[in-house]
């Protein structure tokens, strides 16, 4: 019998958000990005509540943790040099132990882009941010290279970039032990159907499916933690 709460079978439910972060232990998050973080033209999808993936996951977190403090500093074109520039004292400023970051995706789209720069730059970020106590998330981005309408060699050249942002990020992820949101690798983000009409961004239920993949990693975090 199919939930009646289950709008898509990628978006948790609210008992199921409730279960997966029973014990989660986060009472300050911090949210650093670019647009894909500030929630920056996502598009509405009817029958679905039109909100941000953090500030899903912020309500989830703050049913497991009622006092939660949650500051999105999201904002949109900044590359990871501007992201650690304007963003990342903000972050310092309010002390979190959950701090979750995802960017990179404007430097791939740069006329030039410089990997071990763009490296360097989100691990500076994370060692910051953990070596201030906080528990660090990182996104990789949907693949979206197949979905975005362009000429062959030009999604040629964004989908080679984004391939080597995925990797790094997932590399930063496995040298500072940070949780990581894999969505690259994520199988339904190449349905156009969850992409608002400029098919970079996360439509409303994008976003949703991205707040309930974020939701799983911090559970099995959670997880391990009581082991």
């Amino acid at each position: 019998m199919t939930d009646p709460d289950r709008f898509d079978p990628e978006v948790r439910t609210t008992k199921e958000e409730d279960e997966a972060l029973h014990g989660a232990p986060w009472r300050r998050m911090v949210v650093l990005g670019d647009s894909i973080t500030q929630g920056y033209l996502a598009d509405p999808v009817e029958g679905l509540e039109s909100l941000g993936w953090p500030e899903r996951v912020a309500r989830a977190l703050r049913r497991a943790q009622p006092e939660l403090v949650f500051v999105n500093l999201g904002e949109r074109d900044l590359t990871a040099a501007k992201v650690r520039a304007r963003q990342l004292g903000q972050a310092l400023d309010e002390h979190p132990d959950l701090a979750i970051l995802i960017c990179g995706g404007n430097d791939v789209l740069a006329r030039e882009f410089d990997p071990s720069a763009t490296r360097g730059e989100i691990d500076a970020i994370v060692k910051a941010l953990q070596d201030d106590g906080a528990d660090v998330a990182m996104l990789t981005t949907f693949d979206v290279a197949g979905v975005l309408d362009l000429p062959p060699r030009l999604a040629q050249r964004i989908a080679e970039r984004m391939s080597v942002l995925a990797d790094l990020i997932r590399s930063v992820a496995e040298a500072r032990d940070a949780i990581l949101v894999n969505l690259f690798d994520f199988e339904r983000g190449r349905d156009p159907g969850i992409f608002s009409a400029d098919q970079l961004h996360a439509n409303a239920l994008g976003h949703a499916i991205v707040a309930s993949q974020v939701v799983g990693a911090l559970a099995t975090r959670t997880a391990s933690a009581r082991v």
